[in-house]
């Protein structure tokens, strides 16, 4: 059987490894490092598939639209062909050329239905979720709405951040692969329809990471570890720089020695150069951050503030403009809560 990995991102890499040590794989489609500009957590897979003696596929577009690539594809023989790491619909001509069928992976909070769309792991961690769901499905030309072939739920611990959570996604999907290929589910072309009503998550965009030192220390701390590194991070500007939170932890307090600090003011910066930081029903440290611009740090300073309900507004508003398809329901949800519930204001 000749098995095929789309994948182009960093992200997609340990799914890779794991996937390519317990079965064998023909080879991986990617994009030419050439044609990558545009995608920032490319991540160059040649080198690997050398190593593994696997085939290296470059195609120049990520919508296998052009005809070179269209030319390239077809003239492999491929069985299935399983996306981990490629954010575009596949078109419906490699579908048909596959014999098996092509193998999408998605998931979210709220399920494969309810949670389509980008982002859904950030939006996990922004949203306070515990758990996350993940299901493999039969890709067909629209987004995220083939059968599923199996689904798996892995737990949040107190400190996962959105790496921890793609491992963890990395380990379950494989997992998953595996068992419904030696089952024989994958080869009988085995799938249930999806039910519920389809809710989208809005893709992210760096300028949506600012931080509202109004809301709960915990729902902060969620946000920061939600979108950092591989991501833009979440980010606070003073005197017009920005500064972005890398890693941070939370103090949650009710004590009235911080009554007389703004939120969003520098309390101190402590003997370790952590920063503490005033928050509706706490402190927020900040232990690791990017000071790329050289602004000047110190005690009594109040970092810009912003609304988080507005932010997510306004992310609604794009995706509903550039998109058109329903919102998620949790994100709904969330606009509809008053400020002890989610917002901080």
């Amino acid at each position: 059987m000749k098995i095929y990995l789309l994948n182009c991102m960093v992200t997609g890499l340990p799914f890779v490894k794991l996937i390519c040590r317990n079965m064998p794989i023909a080879g991986i489609i990617s994009i030419k490092k050439e044609c990558a500009d545009s995608i920032t957590e490319y991540y160059d897979y040649e080198p690997f598939c050398i190593e593994q003696n696997i085939s290296y596929i470059a195609v120049d577009t990520y919508s296998l639209k052009s005809d070179a690539d269209r030319e390239r594809l077809l003239a492999l023989d491929v069985d299935i062909a399983i996306t981990s790491a490629w954010q575009r619909l596949v078109p419906e001509w490699f579908i048909k050329h596959c014999s098996i069928g092509i193998i999408g992976v998605h998931g979210s909070a709220v399920g494969i239905s309810g949670g389509r769309g980008r982002s859904p792991q950030n939006w996990a961690l922004i949203l306070g979720h515990k758990k996350f769901s993940l299901s493999i499905f039969w890709i067909d030309t629209n987004i995220d709405s083939g059968k599923v072939i199996d689904t798996k739920e892995y737990e949040y611990e107190l400190i996962d951040d959105i790496s921890i959570s793609y491992h963890k996604a990395a380990i379950c999907m494989a997992e998953m692969i595996i068992e419904n290929i030696k089952n024989g589910n994958i080869v009988k072309g085995y799938g249930v329809e999806q039910e519920g009503e389809a809710g989208y998550f809005p893709k992210r965009i760096a300028a949506d990471g600012m931080i509202d030192w109004k809301r709960k220390c915990c729902e902060i701390y969620d946000f920061v570890r939600a979108i950092t590194i591989p991501y833009p991070c979440a980010y606070t500007t003073i005197n017009g720089h920005q500064v972005k939170v890398v890693r941070c932890k939370y103090m949650k307090t009710e004590s009235t020695l911080l009554d007389s600090y703004h939120c969003g003011e520098i309390i101190m910066i402590a003997a370790n150069l952590s920063i503490w930081v005033k928050c509706r029903d706490g402190v927020i440290e900040i232990l690791e951050y990017l000071n790329e611009d050289g602004v000047e740090i110190k005690e009594g300073q109040i970092f810009d503030d912003c609304n988080f309900k507005e932010q997510i507004k306004n992310i609604i508003e794009r995706h509903n403009n550039e998109v058109g398809l329903p919102v998620a329901s949790v994100l709904c949800q969330l606009m509809e809560q008053d400020g002890e519930n989610g917002d901080g204001n």
